[in-house]
């Protein structure tokens, strides 16, 4: 991590965000780092932040909504500073966190393909409608798939009973790709609850 961090400064960049591999098809690809290692680098990145904060105006990891849980815990269980580009350095946001904490897919954004087809997010490809053929405003509101995965009292497994739902969640993409089912526990988790 530290190598991309430094190749990102000498190139005078102003924001790193790291975007956490999400494989899709096969589910025992080999690019997809196990969750310790997975764990491992998330704790590296948040280590490394102090050391280049005065490099960048962010250093963001996507894709990786239980690094919102890690950080918390290194933060001694204070209010959580930073999950993508928002962050919370205000005493009382954190009450906040429910409506922008974990992943965003279907909550705060909907990825359209070049064929139309609408999906809760570019890496969670179920179909959701076509917005040539449907309106959008409906499917955001009404498609009963999205608001089953919006509440999270629906989700199962270790997501559906972790502590850290509200902050994290797990990604649901992950979740959908390694058992065609939404509501799923994050398979990459690390976290035992």
């Amino acid at each position: 991590m530290q190598s991309f961090l430094e190749l990102a400064k000498n190139a005078g960049a102003d924001v790193c965000i790291f975007l956490n591999y999400v494989p899709y098809g096969n589910g025992n690809d080999p690019l997809a780092l196990d969750n310790g290692d997975k764990e491992k680098m998330l704790i590296e990145i948040l280590n490394m932040r102090k050391q280049y904060d005065q490099y960048f105006r962010k250093i963001v990891v996507l894709q990786a909504p239980e690094i919102s849980q890690l950080h918390f815990e290194k933060q001694n269980n204070k209010e959580l500073m930073q999950i993508g580009f928002t962050k919370f350095d205000k005493p009382g946001w954190g009450r906040y966190i429910e409506y922008v904490g974990g992943c965003s897919a279907g909550r705060f954004l909907l990825a359209i393909s070049s064929e139309g087809t609408i999906m809760p997010c570019p890496f969670l490809r179920m179909d959701l409608g076509n917005i040539l053929n449907g309106n959008l405003n409906e499917i955001w509101k009404d498609n009963v798939a999205l608001n089953q995965m919006r509440n999270r009292d629906n989700w199962e497994g270790k997501c559906g009973t972790c502590k850290y739902k509200i902050v994290c969640g797990g990604c649901r993409a992950r979740a959908y790709i390694s058992s065609k089912n939404i509501l799923a526990e994050d398979p990459s988790c690390y976290y035992s609850s």
